[in-house]
């Protein structure tokens, strides 16, 4: 540990017995991580319960800082360019790629079945003997055969115990319907620019006073229009009730933020 520049910070046994007390379970981390650590005991098993608390850049990052920006979208982009240098650091992004989707109907029979049916060629491919091939391609057309079955058993038992909704899932899951790509075209990516041409295409042009006095003096509802103060809670309170994946214009999630919260309030 000491080459990997790592340090073990549990320092109690991990699980006492009547007659040992033994150290078992680790938290290892790089040298100069701000961790707490410790153990929880209970009585459910010997095992003691192993914790940790990191204490990442989050914690760290000064959001007061929003304040001292003047424009809105200074404030915005403080707090976006803040919490990506944090995800990046901690949680970057990887890509990874999938050659072939999960085949859920390749049981533990069929798998064993794959393996013999490999071990077959190789004995072919070193005797040349038709005997072997012929075992070969025996095994090759049982396991093409079971294959099927089994995928068609699947799709009956998925068809028969999901609902639609799920059905589509599952079809979607295995690549049988591919999935649409929804883009945004360039020119509509920027919300600013929409606004403001929205803003700006308007004319300007000032009601006559008659017909503002005409409104004043005949509502039609008793109550009023007004804003409200908010805190704190009410901005958490509102952002947990947020159920939609979707991405705003800075790409943050709904999940990224509840993740932040309440510790990026300023």
């Amino acid at each position: 540990m000491n080459t990997m520049h790592l340090c073990q910070l549990t320092d109690v046994p991990t699980r006492v017995t009547a007659t040992s007390a033994k150290l078992l379970d680790y938290v290892i981390v790089q040298e100069g991580t701000e961790v707490e650590s410790g153990i929880i005991p209970h009585n459910i098993s010997d095992h003691d319960i192993v914790y940790c608390k990191l204490r990442v850049d989050l914690f760290n990052t000064s959001f007061s800082r929003i304040y001292d920006q003047k424009r809105i979208e200074e404030k915005v982009s403080y707090l976006v360019n803040s919490l990506y240098n944090i995800f990046d650091k901690h949680m970057p992004i990887t890509t990874s790629r999938v050659t072939k989707p999960k085949a859920p109907w390749l049981t533990g029979v069929i798998k064993i079945m794959i393996a013999e049916r490999e071990k077959a060629l190789v004995k072919f491919r070193r005797t040349k003997l038709q005997r072997h091939l012929d075992f070969y391609r025996q095994m090759r057309n049982l396991i093409k055969q079971a294959i099927k079955r089994e995928k068609k058993a699947y799709f009956a038992h998925a068809f028969d115990n999901n609902s639609p909704k799920d059905m589509w899932k599952i079809l979607k899951a295995n690549k049988f319907i591919s999935e649409r790509k929804n883009t945004i075209p360039e020119i509509l990516k920027n919300p600013q620019e929409l606004n403001r041409y929205f803003i700006e295409s308007i004319p300007q042009h000032e009601p006559p006073q008659s017909l503002l006095n005409f409104y004043k003096n005949n509502k039609r509802v008793d109550s009023e229009f007004n804003f409200e103060e908010i805190n704190d809670l009410l901005v958490y309170k509102t952002i947990c009730e947020i159920t939609t994946n979707a991405k705003g214009g800075d790409g943050l999630s709904i999940k990224l933020i509840k993740l932040c919260c309440p510790h990026i309030k300023p």
